[in-house]
């Protein structure tokens, strides 16, 4: 995924736009490497990327650092299908803080970027997939809770296929809609022989009405979810 300000709006995302991807990598040791040759293809490399399903173990992260990034992974030493990762362009000095957060129900990483007189926050999470849904439900609202940022983006694999008409699916998005977040699309981001699922999701509230959000998937089979 991309999501970028609106360039042609100078007040839209001082001093200028952002862009971003994200990918369920599953995992870095086994598909990095293919993940950065397909970010060259890109006419610019995005100054952040956000990745879920690491499985990362803490005392290996400094063997996948990406040139020019700075790397920030939060790794779950206790079950290694999980982790989160996030890589910020060295050029992109005006990051203030980056905190490492852990719930019983999904891994995540909270950055809050400043960019001349905008802040936003990026907040990027992984849901165990084995983890009563109604345990995350909780720790969620907790989360955004903590989150008095205007500028909010929070993404991730949430592993809930908001394609289908379910308590579940209604839930989440009430709870989504109640801290003023919108989903940026509605679209399957993995895709299998039998299903089309969208479990992979950008939520996001922006104060600057001018600010104009856009999005591209792409399917470079990383793995069996899109970027």
């Amino acid at each position: 995924f991309q999501a970028s300000c609106d360039p042609s709006s100078p007040s839209s995302c001082e001093p200028g736009s952002l862009s971003f991807v994200l990918q369920n990598i599953r995992s870095i040791r086994r598909n990095l490497d293919h993940f950065i040759l397909h970010l060259h293809s890109f006419k610019a490399l995005p100054p952040l990327i956000f990745l879920s399903e690491t499985w990362l173990y803490s005392e290996e992260i400094k063997h996948f650092d990406i040139n020019n990034y700075t790397a920030f992974h939060n790794c779950n030493d206790h079950y290694s299908a999980g982790g989160v990762s996030v890589y910020i362009q060295d050029s992109l000095v005006s990051f203030s803080t980056t905190t490492f957060l852990k719930y019983n129900s999904f891994d995540c990483l909270r950055v809050d970027l400043s960019m001349g007189s905008v802040c936003v926050t990026f907040i990027c999470g992984y849901r165990f997939h084995f983890v009563n849904v109604n345990d995350f439900f909780s720790d969620f609202i907790g989360l955004l809770n903590l989150c008095n940022s205007p500028n909010l983006v929070v993404l991730g694999d949430f592993n809930i296929d908001i394609l289908v008409n379910t308590n579940i699916v209604a839930n989440y998005k009430n709870i989504v809609c109640s801290f003023g977040l919108q989903i940026l699309y509605d679209l399957p981001t993995r895709i299998t022989d039998n299903s089309k699922t969208c479990l992979d999701h950008v939520l996001y509230r922006i104060v600057n009405s001018n600010v104009a959000p856009e999005f591209e998937i792409r399917d470079y089979h990383i793995t069996d979810h899109t970027l």
